[in-house]
């Protein structure tokens, strides 16, 4: 069993890793989500809207349908067609 000087010193020395260590790290992963959450939305405000895109034939070619249903209905709660804006080809 550990003295009370060697838990104090390993407390202090956690104290040290997570405040010198962790929280920079966190703060700058926060930093960096931030930036590309940003860089992400400018990217989408300069193309058309979802309506106006071109459809290829080649998107959104299903060979059968998902294990929980076609795949059109997101879920009976959340049925909005600005998730699916376009129909899908079936083959």
């Amino acid at each position: 069993m550990g003295t009370m000087v060697d838990d104090r010193t390993s407390i202090e020395m956690q104290n040290l890793i997570v405040c010198s260590a962790c929280i920079p790290a966190l703060v700058l992963a926060s930093a960096n989500a931030y930036k590309l959450w940003n860089e992400h939305w400018e990217h989408w405000s300069h193309l058309p809207p979802l309506e106006e895109r071109t459809e290829y034939p080649y998107q959104n070619i299903r060979s059968r349908n998902f294990s929980w249903g076609d795949g059109d209905k997101v879920c009976n709660l959340l049925n909005d067609t600005k998730l699916l804006p376009h129909k899908m080809t079936r083959y």
